[in-house]
């Protein structure tokens, strides 16, 4: 979404503060955002995965923002290149100051071209890293232009990632290298990162926005934040989802993802590994019954190969397990999409 002079990736709606010198920013419309219960009315108001992105000329710019309701983690890239990474401290107003990298104008063009993967390296990428809120006040370029990036600048496919806290990163140090982004890394696509930590729901209206949002590829990591829900329910809920996804987006690729090996499937309790079984055979027969070559299911256990990725509570990846995991995904989807 372009801003004034930026471009705001993963961003669907955009509110002007009480005093209107600045904005916040959402992943998902109000519309969806407003509908929600529980977790999910604030998780979705969360901007991580949340990007800032523009092109200047500048030699020295100056970008001021505010945490709002807890610190937050930022990472400022050039293209994907890590340029610093910041803590923005809530409530406290704060002017970061960003400088041309001149190595840059001293490398052959061949060493600046292998850079220049995703995105070139003139892309400045303001990447919102934990599970908080940003006020975006301010960016000038004290000596040049700032400008959003043109699409040339950008990749050429557009990968809606939905599912549960580990999509959203959770438990990564920085969700720049979650699953999905280590994976949009390696296939040189841009990810929207749709994860709602602890309340993946698959509601009505979640998947009426998703249905109807831009992306050319999508994957839907489903199911271990409805192990609380009726086994009714959520076949109810996962056949809408995905049904109604295809039907508004038949030649474009559906990836289901099951849930990943966890607690809740290899031992928690008789009750949790009995719905874990039922809960991928429903996505199984979901998938099935639609029978298209669009809709292409994924066992969790392709992804998570080995139960060490996990951390000490035997549900959320570790760092090195995203790691692997975004690797492991890419080699299913790179053939695909």
């Amino acid at each position: 979404m372009n801003y004034k002079n930026i471009d705001l990736h993963n961003v669907e709606e955009i509110h002007s503060t009480p005093d209107r010198s600045g904005i916040m920013f959402y992943r998902f419309p109000f519309e969806v955002i407003d509908t929600l219960k529980g977790a999910g009315t604030y998780v979705s108001r969360s901007n991580t995965g949340c990007e800032i992105r523009f092109v200047t000329n500048a030699n020295v710019l100056w970008i001021t923002m505010e945490a709002v309701r807890e610190n937050v983690s930022i990472t400022v890239f050039l293209g994907d290149i890590v340029y610093k990474k910041y803590i923005l401290k809530a409530g406290v107003k704060t002017t970061l100051q960003l400088e041309k990298n001149i190595a840059f104008d001293k490398v052959s063009s061949e060493v600046l071209e292998k850079l220049n993967r995703r995105f070139p390296v003139s892309l400045w990428r303001i990447y919102i890293s934990n599970d908080s809120n940003c006020i975006l006040y301010d960016i000038n370029g004290l000596d040049g232009f700032v400008r959003p990036p043109m699409s040339n600048e950008l990749p050429e496919k557009k990968w809606l990632a939905y599912g549960s806290s580990i999509t959203h990163g959770c438990w990564t140090d920085d969700t720049s290298n979650s699953y999905i982004q280590v994976a949009a890394r390696m296939l040189g696509v841009d990810v929207m990162c749709k994860g709602m930590s602890g309340s993946c729901k698959c509601e009505r209206e979640m998947a009426n926005y998703i249905k109807q949002a831009d992306w050319d590829f999508a994957t839907f990591e489903l199911g271990v934040n409805m192990y609380n829900n009726k086994t009714k329910e959520f076949k109810k809920r996962v056949h809408y989802l995905i049904n109604e996804v295809y039907k508004a987006n038949p030649d474009k690729k559906i990836f289901v993802i099951t849930p990943f090996p966890s607690v809740f499937g290899f031992g928690l309790d008789k009750d949790s590994v009995d719905k874990h079984i039922d809960y991928v055979k429903i996505l199984n027969e979901t998938v099935e019954e639609i029978k298209s070559e669009n809709v292409i299911l994924i066992k969790g256990e392709e992804i998570l190969k080995d139960n060490s990725y996990l951390c000490y509570d035997l549900l959320h990846p570790s760092e090195y397990g995203h790691q692997r995991m975004g690797e492991n995904l890419y080699e299913k989807l790179k053939d695909m999409i």
